[in-house]
C-alpha cells in the first residue's frame, strides 16, 4: 500500500514551504550537504527503523531552525512551527504492528516480482 493522501499532501507542502523559507533566508547558508549525507548514512545503519527516523527528524529540525533563523513573530516562524508539528505527528503516529505488516507486504511484493523474472 502507499502513503495516505494526507501524507503525500503534507510532503508536498513541506517541500514547498521549505523552498519559500530558503528563498526568504537567502542571507543564511543552508546546512552542508555533508551533514545531511552523514545523517542519512547513520539512519540507514541504525539498529531499527524508528531510531533511524528519529535521527532524520533531528536533522530536519536543525534544517528548519536554520531556515527560520531569528524570525520570531512572523510567517516564517509560523511555517517553521507548523512543519515541526507535522513531522512530530508523523513520528508519533508510528505503530509497530502496522509497520511490521506493511514491511511484510512490501517484502512479499518484491519477492513475487523476483520470482516472476
Amino acid at each position: 500500500t502507499s502513503l495516505p493522501s494526507s501524507w503525500k499532501e503534507t510532503a508536498i507542502s513541506f517541500f514547498t514551504v521549505s523552498v519559500v523559507m530558503m528563498a526568504r533566508a537567502a542571507a543564511s547558508e543552508p546546512p552542508a550537504d555533508r551533514e545531511a549525507a552523514a545523517a542519512v548514512q547513520a539512519a540507514i545503519a541504525a539498529e531499527n527503523p524508528l531510531l533511524g527516523e528519529q535521527q532524520l527528524l533531528e536533522l530536519e529540525f536543525r534544517q528548519i531552525d536554520a531556515l527560520v533563523g531569528f524570525h520570531v513573530f512572523d510567517d516564517v516562524a509560523l511555517f517553521g512551527y507548523a512543519l515541526k508539528l507535522k513531522l512530530l505527528s508523523r513520528l508519533y503516529g508510528f505503530q509497530f504492528e502496522a509497520g511490521k505488516a506493511e514491511f511484510k507486504s512490501l517484502l512479499d511484493g518484491i519477492q513475487q516480482k523476483i520470482y516472476r523474472l
